[in-house]
């Protein structure tokens, strides 16, 4: 599928979130005052031109539509578009419901806006204006609608008001989103009325447990699929999506920031082993606190802190208190994704013992072990789907999943080898700094981009 493109900035949103700031695309105020955004006001030709040209050069402009952002547990969808506008992106963000406002510092996530939510008069008529001005996108658009049925509701009555806000300022090359599941579908769609080509990363959990076929049948209405890692390129292959659009399926692994050296607080915990992720079966904690029992044998006072929330924390616990581990093992809860990277910074190892859950899901390869990579703290992981492509005996351990006397003895070999632990964790560093920083990561999302407008343009 080949769509038409053109130019793109901001408007000014009728909800903001995040960092005030002037309107993007350069807009001067007097013109950005003009679009008046949520009011549904024409704008003159005059203006939307007068606004195209304040984007002469560089990178082209994106849109990036979300279901939920800032997430915590999706720091590689921030990396991405902070790595874009390092690179001198204009990337507009529309969330469409409300991120993780707790755990995330506002100036960290960047500036995105909240969807708008239009009066239905204002809704009519704006379905009334594409039927009239632009009947060939909004036909496609109701043709998605009617074939996907995801969210339909809301691509009817809140999605035409955007799309129209957005061809009266300017109008983005590419429509870009994250993860394969029906919150995908909001992006398919507008991407439709704004006549320009559509693409979304996959993961993990929208892949692995989705109906197949419905999946394809998402799927099939983005130009270019994108990945995280070789093991999905094979799966989807797997499942009939080889190539999507004109174009195979790509790969972008996730990048991390790189720190900035600075010395953590000397008063803060030093733990040996560190574990973060979500309390879930796929993040196997179980057999990181039963492989803490074995080591405990050898080693009676090791430490290990596992931070994160969620459901199987009243099991964890209980393993704990069964094991005797409550000198042992600590459930610290969720913290601030600084203070996350901190405890990971000041500890021996870095564990996180994936595996597949009884309902199939896994994780692709967890941003976070790349974080702990970048600041030189070796990792001890498993042999599930792709991390086995960034961990191997070079910069830390791999081990079978739900094998704790694996897990235990890779620990204890870290722990009781200082001068093995430290080789392999400046490897480690080393390997993230040549491929998987967030430039790395926005370079190569930006080349597909490229790609995308490239052809939509021919």
């Amino acid at each position: 599928m080949l769509r038409f493109g053109g130019l793109v900035g901001l408007s000014h949103s009728v909800e903001q979130t995040g960092r005030e700031k002037a309107p993007r695309c350069w807009v001067p105020d007097r013109l950005a005052a003009r679009v008046a955004v949520g009011s549904g006001m024409e704008v003159e030709d005059s203006i939307a031109k007068a606004m195209s040209k304040q984007v002469t050069s560089g990178t082209i402009p994106l849109l990036y539509v979300l279901f939920q952002y800032p997430m915590l547990s999706q720091t590689f969808v921030r990396n991405e578009v902070h790595g874009l506008r390092e690179l001198g992106a204009t990337v507009d963000v529309v969330s469409i419901e409300r991120g993780d406002s707790v755990h995330i510092d506002a100036d960290w996530a960047g500036d995105f806006r909240l969807l708008g939510r239009p009066r239905l008069r204002r809704a009519i008529l704006d379905h009334i204006w594409f039927a009239v001005r632009h009947p060939r996108s909004y036909r496609r658009y109701l043709f998605a609608v009617a074939r996907l049925r995801d969210y339909w509701r809301l691509a009817l009555q809140r999605l035409p008001t955007e799309a129209r806000r957005l061809r009266s300022a300017c109008r983005p090359h590419v429509c870009h989103t994250h993860f394969a599941w029906d919150t995908a579908s909001p992006a398919a769609y507008l991407s439709r009325l704004l006549d320009v080509p559509a693409s979304v990363t996959v993961h993990a959990n929208d892949i692995y447990v989705a109906n197949q076929r419905a999946l394809r049948t998402r799927l099939d209405h983005f130009d270019r699929v994108v990945t995280v890692c070789n093991f999905n390129v094979g799966l989807l292959s797997g499942m009939g999506v080889s190539s999507i659009g004109d174009g195979d399926v790509e790969v972008v692994p996730c990048g991390v920031d790189v720190p900035d050296g600075s010395t953590p607080d000397p008063a803060s915990p030093r733990p040996e082993i560190v574990s973060v992720g979500r309390l879930v079966d796929k993040k196997g904690f179980d057999s990181l606190i039963r492989a803490i029992a074995l080591v405990r044998e050898q080693l009676p006072h090791v430490g290990a802190m596992i931070v994160g929330e969620g459901p199987e924390r009243p099991v964890l616990n209980e393993l704990i208190a069964e094991l005797g581990l409550e000198d042992n093992v600590t459930l610290v809860g969720a913290k601030s994704h600084g203070a996350t990277l901190e405890l990971i910074e000041r500890a021996k190892v870095f564990c996180l013992a994936s595996q597949r859950a009884r309902d199939g899901d896994c994780d692709a390869l967890p941003v976070v072990i790349r974080e702990a990579m970048v600041r030189g703290v070796p990792v001890i992981s498993t042999r599930v789907a792709g991390i086995p492509e960034t961990i191997d005996e070079e910069v830390g351990w791999l081990v079978d999943p739900r094998s704790p006397a694996q897990l235990a003895h890779a620990i204890t070999s870290a722990l009781c080898d200082d001068e093995e632990r430290v080789r392999r964790g400046l490897a480690a560093r080393a390997r993230v700094l040549r491929q998987w920083t967030v430039e790395d990561q926005a370079t190569g999302i930006l080349r597909v981009f490229h790609q995308l407008s490239s052809s939509a343009s021919r």
